[in-house]
């Protein structure tokens, strides 16, 4: 079953192009699952991925999806919405 996070990237303009690029190029060096990414506004972007069950919290995802986040756009950073 997929899961869905919410995500507000804070200090940064995109659009679903961008964001496809920043995670494609973030899956070829670091890894990570395909994901579907639907920006909303106000840089709000929901993220649909196949979970992995070693990382029950998703905190592995997270922090590679952070880490993709600021090696594209250094001034920006993640907030999340799901808790």
């Amino acid at each position: 079953m997929a899961a869905s996070i919410k995500a507000r990237v804070n200090g940064a303009e995109f659009d679903r192009a961008e964001l496809s690029k920043m995670w494609e190029s973030t899956r070829a060096q670091l890894g990570g699952p395909e994901i579907l990414l639907e920006p909303e506004t106000d840089g709000v972007v929901t993220l649909t991925f196949q979970p992995s069950g070693a990382d029950a919290r998703h905190e592995r995802f997270r922090g590679t999806f952070e880490r993709a986040v600021e090696t594209y756009w250094p001034q920006a950073h993640v907030e999340w919405l799901d808790g």
